[in-house]
């Protein structure tokens, strides 16, 4: 599946959570989808803060993985 949103464009604590909620997506782990969701809440918060992206991209992404999980 391609997602909205690459791995690789982003700073590396984000990049795990990201390539991790794919796979569990991949696995249709909601448990888990929930648990990387929680930890992107708080990680694109400190990439924030670093000024590592911007607010409306950090709901956009924030929203976007929350529709994955309520799909899943």
């Amino acid at each position: 599946m391609q997602y909205k949103y690459n791995p690789k464009d982003y700073v590396d604590y984000i990049r795990d959570c990201l390539r991790q909620f794919h796979q569990y997506h991949m696995e249709h782990n909601i448990a888990l989808m929930r648990a990387m969701w929680d930890r992107l809440y708080f990680d694109t918060k400190q990439a924030l803060k670093e000024r590592r992206m911007t607010s409306a991209e950090r709901e956009g992404m924030l929203d976007y993985y929350a529709e994955l999980i309520s799909h899943a």
